[in-house]
């Protein structure tokens, strides 16, 4: 009896080191038109270049077009370009086409080569708005009693080929009981990118100040744009367009005419902990040669953590030919914390 289930077990053994030798090794296989033959496991086919790991070297990038036959022993998600998602194992078919099937005794689905566009492609993460508010504020009393504020906000939804950004400032200020600062500055712009550094623009400027007499100053008009940095750490771009301009005056006659539009948009990260930033915008009068209106916005912030900043702008807007009591240029300097989201 001993020996018996010994030489029970020898064979089990036996059998089992002859099927770990003669067995299939399971993987997926990609044939390509030259006759090169890959096994390993298919990850990704993304912008027409399939992805695969083995075990014997890094992962293989192969340009998809240079494929002739794929296999999977694995579920795949197959994208196509109709946008439906079709998911299983693949298996060849004749006449340039890929039988799909999700699982034992389901039905294959067919589908052609040529209407493939992704395998287990990544999910894409949400587009969200991001931006950041902030503000400042003093309070002096004693000889002077003095209240100042600023607050601010801007945000910007990046939908790859399409930019949406608003952003907004009001400035306020009273000393000894009178207001001495009161304005509000805001832009929205939409770019559509043709190429990946060429985009049209529309832009939306506006401006009110109790003390520049103008109710209401805006413009809107196309334009184009060119972006040189768009990265993380740096980010630099110029435009140029012809906008419609109107301003709403307290006293006087009101203005409406054609102006040019120049603009400029600028940030580098100067350490892990440092960043500056300088968006500067100018106006052609283009029916007064000579005549313009610019604004340039500096800023320095520094992270103190969590999301939060210390900000330090310079704000300088200055209009050449403005109405008659109104001196030319006005200059702030602003003190006070950001919060990015």
């Amino acid at each position: 009896m001993k020996y018996l289930c010994l030489i029970r077990l020898s064979i089990l053994f036996g059998l089992y080191l002859i099927l770990g030798v003669v067995s299939p090794s399971f993987a997926d296989e990609v044939i390509l038109k030259n006759g090169d033959k890959i096994s390993g496991t298919i990850q990704k086919l993304v912008e027409g270049v399939l992805t695969i790991s083995t075990k014997y070297s890094k992962e293989i990038k192969i340009d998809f077009g240079e494929i002739k036959r794929l296999k999977s022993d694995s579920l795949v998600k197959l994208g196509l370009k109709n946008g439906w998602i079709v998911k299983g194992k693949i298996h060849p078919a004749p006449d340039g086409m890929l039988a799909v099937r999700s699982g034992k005794g389901k039905e294959e689905a067919m589908v052609h080569w040529k209407e493939v566009e992704s395998i287990n492609e990544p999910e894409k993460e949400e587009k969200k708005w991001a931006g950041n508010v902030n503000f400042g504020a003093t309070h002096q009393s004693g000889n002077v009693e003095r209240i100042t504020g600023a607050f601010g906000a801007e945000g910007a939804l990046d939908l790859d080929r399409d930019k949406f950004s608003a952003k907004f400032l009001t400035l306020y200020a009273e000393d000894d009981g009178d207001v001495t600062t009161r304005n509000t500055s805001g832009n929205v712009s939409f770019k559509h990118f043709f190429e990946p550094k060429i985009y049209g623009t529309l832009n939306f400027d506006a401006f009110k100040d109790k003390f520049k007499n103008l109710n209401l100053r805006y413009s809107v008009g196309p334009g184009v744009g060119y972006q040189i940095w768009d990265e993380p750490k740096k980010n630099l771009s110029f435009e140029a367009g012809i906008t419609y301009f109107s301003e709403d005056l307290k006293t006087g006659e009101d203005k409406q005419y054609a102006t040019a539009r120049a603009a400029s948009d600028f940030g580098y990260q100067l350490t892990e902990t440092t960043k500056i930033t300088n968006r500067f915008v100018i106006f052609p009068n283009l029916d007064s040669v000579g005549d313009y209106i610019l604004r340039n916005e500096a800023g320095l912030i520094n992270d103190i953590g969590s999301g939060w900043g210390l900000k330090l702008s310079h704000i300088y807007d200055y209009n050449n030919n403005p109405p008659s009591g109104i001196k030319k240029a006005d200059s702030y300097l602003i003190v006070g914390f950001q919060y990015d989201y």
